[in-house]
């Protein structure tokens, strides 16, 4: 079969378009909901299949034409040829979907969708590398590959953050000679300083190491050189960590507060700034808090959550494996003066049995997990007294299995948002909120 023709219905969490032909589904990457195409199919599943397309015979109402050059050969973004109101409306109806098929929820609350810059909303990138012949290329990995594919500008990042990115790849170019590929982990500080995790092959660290010892910038630069193959450290960042962003929030009902971040070379961040600020406002808003009740922040990270909702005058306890993490946590607690803030690191697996044998009882849980889900989670809520959830996911397949776990054990889902963290891609952060 050479090609077929495809009526394209809707967009599946990969984020390629779904249409059907003879009792077959196939998924094409960059077709829009309403496509009439002519597409080659390409690898068959069996009662599935991949198409690429061949012709776009009459374009979707919401198609556009994408403002990035490298749309669909950087694997970063999947939806710019997509409107605003398209991508919404395909975000939320995989939400939904995945909520009633995986999760078995039948009727589901209302999702409020919070809107976020279509771009330049990015205050972190990741970005691969080459040299060759004393030319940098720096950019991202093509999708389902490991072939690079080199930018010169990315509209999602903030722009001081791109200014740093052109810094350093025209500091480097015609500094070394030698064939090496490595990864640049790029974070903008709070005053436009810069976080820059860079793991190099071993066999040239040392070189790259020389080769950016005079670089400067309008701002300071904190430099952490590590071995791509290994773990050793040529260089740390001096002083981390460092203050990631002075956050104000204004929850309704609740009253203004500010607070100081902190990060270290690897922790994770929430990359949407803004986004972030909203989902940390709403998970305030959301969570009933009784006197005297203690509030259990499982995948902590570095406090994004547990320093707001501490701030309010509850007694927290934060989760979190990466030791690097709650260091930063426990630093932006120090410099916050929040002394109802505590943390434990360590698997939350192992934890949580080790939690109820300590005989505190937990009113509400708030978890924002891995893509896996928090599937340890469920059998534990009956010993440490659960009555409240307030779960945040970046993957609904996950979201929808745990929730049906949580169903199961008497709880309900009474509210959902979407925050749409990371526009023009498949990605999406949702908070499902249950109670019982």
């Amino acid at each position: 079969m050479d090609t077929i023709e495809l009526n394209i219905d809707g967009i599946a969490a990969g984020g390629e378009g779904v249409g059907r032909c003879e009792g077959k589904v196939y998924f094409v990457p960059g077709s829009a909901p309403g496509d009439r195409l002519r597409a080659r199919p390409g690898r068959d599943g069996g009662s599935w299949a991949r198409a690429e397309i061949v012709e776009i015979i009459e374009a979707g109402p919401g198609r556009i034409e994408a403002p990035c050059p490298l749309a669909g050969s950087c694997g970063g973004c999947q939806f710019q040829h997509l409107d605003a109101e398209t991508e919404r409306d395909a975000k939320l109806a995989i939400l939904a979907d995945s909520l009633q098929r995986i999760g078995g929820l039948d009727c589901i609350p209302a999702i409020r969708f919070e809107s976020s810059p279509e771009f330049a909303y990015r205050r972190r990138a990741r970005l691969h590398g080459r040299t060759l012949a004393g030319d940098l290329e720096l950019g991202f990995l093509a999708a389902a590959s490991h072939e690079l594919v080199p930018q010169e500008g990315c509209p999602l990042l903030e722009e001081p953050l791109q200014n740093w990115v052109d810094a350093f790849r025209a500091h480097l170019a015609g500094r070394l000679r030698e064939l090496f590929t490595f990864q640049a982990e790029f974070t903008l500080l709070e005053g436009g300083a810069l976080e820059l995790l860079l793991r190099v092959e071993s066999r040239v660290g040392e070189k790259v190491l020389e080769a950016l010892k005079d670089w400067t910038g309008p701002a300071p630069i904190h430099l952490t050189l590590r071995a791509l193959e290994r773990q050793r450290s040529y260089q740390e960042a001096a002083g981390a960590p460092f203050l990631l962003e002075t956050l104000r929030l204004e929850p309704e009902g609740r009253a203004a507060m500010e607070i100081r971040q902190f990060t270290r070379p690897g922790d994770f961040i929430q990359v949407n700034r803004l986004a972030n600020r909203r989902m940390i406002t709403r998970v305030l808003e959301q969570l009933e808090r009784p006197e005297g009740s203690w509030i259990l922040d499982l995948f902590a990270g570095a406090g994004n959550l547990t320093l707001p909702l501490a701030m309010t005058g509850a007694k927290v306890l934060g989760v979190e494996e990466g030791r690097g993490a709650i260091r930063s946590a426990r630093r932006a607690a120090r410099e916050n003066r929040v002394a109802r803030a505590r943390f434990k690191t360590g698997r939350v697996a192992d934890l949580l049995p080790q939690l109820v044998e300590d005989q505190r009882r937990y009113r509400s849980v708030v978890l924002d997990p891995p893509r896996t889900g928090a599937p340890e989670l469920a059998d534990w809520l009956d010993p440490l007294g659960v009555e409240e959830i307030l779960s945040l996911s970046c993957d609904p397949g996950t979201l929808s299995r745990d929730l049906k776990a949580w169903t199961a054990k008497g709880f309900r889902l009474e509210a959902l948002h979407l925050f749409d963290f990371f526009p023009q891609t498949r990605h999406l952060e949702s908070l499902a909120v249950l109670r019982r």
